[in-house]
């Protein structure tokens, strides 16, 4: 095992688990735009599922929308699984708290902090780095009318298993922001634009920093049933793809195939499944909910 978690996503695939809001993440800031290689034979595809409730012909994604995350003082308690390849895995808690109102690059947005702590389930490689604490604050607007999330950026600093290696501080900028819409109907998406700028402090001090032009269309695939180990729940199924192309060297890559399972009515992240680019192939990673409550009230089906 020879992966390393030195940027915070852990908040995309991982992370994002903490609730919707978070959900739209890219690759990992900091890990720049991936190898300009071909698009993996993905275990997903962009194809809507066929199967709707008796009696309704379209299904919108409303219903995993919850505006409880995002009311001041609201804290989410996620334990979830992350599973690398086929047998590489790590257990992660994370701790989110709703904050107020504060003004961020100008932009009126809430403020919501997390907390998040990985073992590893099996043995770390010596050149393997395995985050133990990332503790970030994301800037982000919730809109219960238009049920959407706006994702402006967020700063996090990472501090690795190993003590003797120095932690890593990301700053990330979505310009003009990164969004999630829950209005779609079934078989709909949406495309957005975006910049991703991220500055990055390596361990040893160095500074690197990143700025790539994101294209990304999330398609709404309908409500199925999802069981992960907190149970099996009804959920809103988003499948995402794009293209980043970055704003130095003009290089363009493929966003991997990723699939996000939203819960119904309780609107946390109960599954997600990445294809990530190892080399010239391809690994499905995927992260399930292992339990979770909600202002201290355990999620169940």
């Amino acid at each position: 095992m020879n992966y390393k978690f030195s940027s915070p996503l852990l908040i995309a695939l991982i992370a994002s688990a903490c609730l919707a809001a978070c959900g739209g993440g890219d690759l990992p800031p900091g890990s720049g735009s991936p190898a300009a290689i071909p698009a993996p034979a993905s275990t997903v595809s962009l194809t809507p599922s066929p199967e709707l409730p008796p009696g309704q012909t379209a299904i919108d994604a409303s219903s995993c929308f919850n505006p409880a995350l995002y009311v001041e003082g609201a804290s989410i308690a996620i334990t979830t699984k992350a599973t690398f390849g086929a047998t590489d895995t790590v257990q992660i808690k994370t701790d989110t708290t709703m904050g107020g109102s504060v003004t961020y690059l100008g932009i009126q947005v809430k403020q919501l902090t997390e907390v998040q702590t990985s073992m590893p389930d099996a043995p770390v490689s010596a050149s393997g780095q395995i985050t133990k604490t990332t503790v970030a604050t994301r800037y982000l607007t919730a809109d219960a009318t238009a049920k959407n999330t706006r994702d402006y950026g967020f700063s996090s600093k990472s501090t690795p298993l190993d003590p003797s290696v120095g932690a890593t501080v990301v700053d990330t900028t979505y310009t003009p922001f990164m969004e999630t819409r829950y209005a779609l109907q079934f078989g709909r998406s949406f495309q957005q634009t975006f910049t991703d700028d991220s500055k990055i402090t390596n361990p040893d001090g160095t500074k690197t920093s990143s700025a790539k032009s994101v294209v990304k269309t999330i398609l709404y695939a309908g409500i199925e049933d999802v069981k992960v180990a907190a149970g099996t729940f009804k959920a809103c199924k988003f499948q995402e793809s794009g293209t980043t192309s970055d704003l130095t060297t003009s290089t363009q890559s493929v966003i991997p195939m990723k699939t996000i399972w939203y819960g119904v009515k309780n609107g946390l992240i109960l599954k997600s499944m990445m294809d990530t680019p190892v080399g010239k192939s391809y690994r499905t990673d995927t992260v399930e909910l292992q339990s979770a409550s909600i202002n201290g009230v355990v999620v169940k089906p």
